[in-house]
């Protein structure tokens, strides 16, 4: 058996609150704070408890839901990018390969 040696590889900053288009003043000093000691992917994951809250009664996750607002877009699209990040960080950084 592989023996599991789990490192940190960045920290995906979650529940941000929005306010034109950026992360709240208050968000942003406290995400300053951890980019100094930690490496931090660029995506972010929106805090929005009316389409995040019903996934685990319903079953669906946000990403597959099928809202066509353009918060819903953008939500489903911050989720990708996180996703697409998480990616090409770990092929480059841990030389594998995802298929």
């Amino acid at each position: 058996m592989e023996k599991m040696d789990p490192q940190e590889l960045g920290v995906v900053f979650t529940m941000i609150s929005f306010y034109s288009g950026e992360p709240i003043a208050a968000q942003r000093d406290y995400m300053n704070q951890v980019k100094r000691d930690h490496t931090c992917f660029q995506s972010y994951m929106r805090e929005n408890k009316t389409l995040f809250a019903p996934a685990p009664e319903t079953g669906i996750p946000v990403i597959l839901t099928k809202g066509q607002s353009t918060l819903q877009e953008n939500i489903r699209n911050e989720i990708k990018q996180i996703v697409d990040e998480l990616i090409t960080f770990h092929a480059k950084h841990c030389g594998h390969k995802h298929e």
